[in-house]
Parts: structure tokens; C-alpha cells; sequence
């Protein structure tokens, strides 16, 4: 694989992820902010629904970006995340009512709380093996391993 399409890999994983943990933090506080009463239903189920289509497309867009990318049991670990989400879609069940609004408050808290946890796991490993890469990458004498390098006297590199 060429260094070029390796890099965009990371910054299409890391920005998903990332993208992915916000969406859940926003959800957990337009949660406690619905609990505190900040919010009415109305308007908790408006901002809401707002978030559920970047989630669902960000989820199934980084599982694909990782099963193409060669993590294969990462990839394979969020496929069944992105099967229920394409099934909640199908059977209109992603959009919330804000007449149920607080009886699936603690299920759908609850879902976010793990997929925070999750997501936030894989974060680091995707932080470890892109770190781990750039390792792998500078010590094998490749074309980018030069810059890296510099003189602290003449003849010497360190």
C-alpha cells in the first residue's frame, strides 16, 4: 500500500471516530439536559433526530474504512453495530417521538453510554496502531526515514 492512501486511512478513521465520540457526548447531555428539564421533549427529540443520520453513516462508513484498511476483527467487531442500525432504519425505528421520550430515555442513555465506552477503546487502538505504523514505517529505511534523521556533527546521524 502507498504511503499516501495509509495516511488518508488514519485521517478518515481518526475524524470518524472522533466524529462518532462527539455525537454520543451530545447525546448524553441532550439527555441530562431533558432529566434537569433544560429541554422539553419537543425540542430533545428535534436535536436528536438531528444526530441520528451522521451517526448511522459515520458507524457504517468506518466500518467499511477499517475492513478495506486491513483491521479486519475491529471492522468485524462493528458490523453487527451497523447491522442493527441499517435494521432500526428499515423498520423506522431511529427516529425519536417526543411523546416516548422519557420511556426510552434510559435504554437509549444507556446504548450511548457503551457506545462512548466503545468508541472510545477503539480510539486508542487506532491511535496505537497508528503510532505503531509511523514506527514501523521511519525504521525501515524507507524515503521517509530521512527526515527524521538529522546531524548533531559532522558525520554523525542520529
Amino acid at each position: 500500500m502507498s504511503i499516501a492512501f495509509q495516511i488518508l486511512y488514519w485521517l478518515i478513521s481518526f475524524t470518524l471516530t472522533v466524529g462518532i465520540l462527539f455525537i454520543n457526548i451530545m447525546f448524553l447531555i441532550l439527555c441530562k439536559d431533558l432529566e434537569q428539564d433544560y429541554v422539553n421533549p419537543i425540542e430533545f427529540t428535534e436535536n436528536l433526530n438531528k444526530l441520528v443520520v451522521p451517526e448511522y453513516s459515520a458507524e457504517g462508513l468506518l466500518c467499511a474504512v477499517l475492513l478495506v484498511g486491513g483491521h479486519w476483527i475491529v471492522g468485524l467487531t462493528l458490523a453487527p453495530l451497523v447491522y442493527l442500525n441499517v435494521k432500526r432504519w428499515m423498520q423506522h425505528r431511529h427516529v425519536f417521538e417526543s411523546t416516548s421520550a422519557f420511556n426510552v430515555l434510559p435504554l437509549a442513555r444507556r446504548q450511548s453510554q457503551v457506545k462512548l465506552g466503545c468508541f472510545a477503546l477503539l480510539f486508542f487502538y487506532l491511535l496505537y496502531s497508528f503510532v505503531y505504523f509511523l514506527v514501523h514505517f521511519s525504521t525501515n529505511g524507507s524515503k521517509l526515514s530521512a527526515d527524521f534523521r538529522f546531524d548533531i556533527a559532522e558525520g554523525t546521524t542520529v
